[in-house]
């Protein structure tokens, strides 16, 4: 399980070092999809039969910060059931933190709704359009996180 998946990496950082995950498990067949999370930003679920982004935040908290019980106690999993013209999108907070000329943050909002706009795009187009909307977003000035994004569409039922 994904929650379980988690609990060896707590030990490994050093004292004041931390990092977020999201884990999760696909089952292609039946399009469950099993997600923790140790303290990351939600998954943005497209839900085609709603026409609106759902978010998926389990509860639990960064690797590093607990080496032991109170993060295990804390992590939870959230199953899903992803429908044909479902889309999941995992990213950084390098995403939705990235910050104009002017000092102002790219923002969830604008993520989301570039989300709802790709909606029936492949994975690729709309990975490139949120890089190139980074991109402009920030202009010249440095970009000041990672960005890293991961996406995929449920396109048909397996019998």
């Amino acid at each position: 399980p994904p929650r379980s998946t988690l609990f060896p990496y707590t030990t490994l950082f050093r004292s004041g070092m931390f990092v977020t995950a999201m884990y999760g498990v696909l089952s292609v067949s039946t399009g469950e999809l099993i997600i923790s999370s140790a303290g990351h930003n939600p998954a943005v679920v497209w839900r085609k039969s709603l026409g609106q982004n759902e978010l998926v935040n389990p509860k639990g908290m960064a690797l590093g910060l607990d080496k032991g019980n109170i993060f295990e106690k804390t992590v939870k999993e959230q199953r899903i059931l992803l429908n044909p013209g479902d889309r999941v999108v995992f990213y950084t907070d390098g995403v939705s933190e990235a910050m104009s000329p002017s000092n102002e943050e790219f923002g969830d909002e604008r993520f989301f709704n570039l989300v709802a706009q790709e909606k029936g795009q492949s994975s690729n187009h709309l990975v490139d359009t949120l890089v190139r909307s980074l991109e402009q977003w920030k202009g010249n000035g440095p970009q000041s996180d990672d960005i890293t994004i991961l996406t995929f569409m449920r396109t048909s039922l397996i019998a």
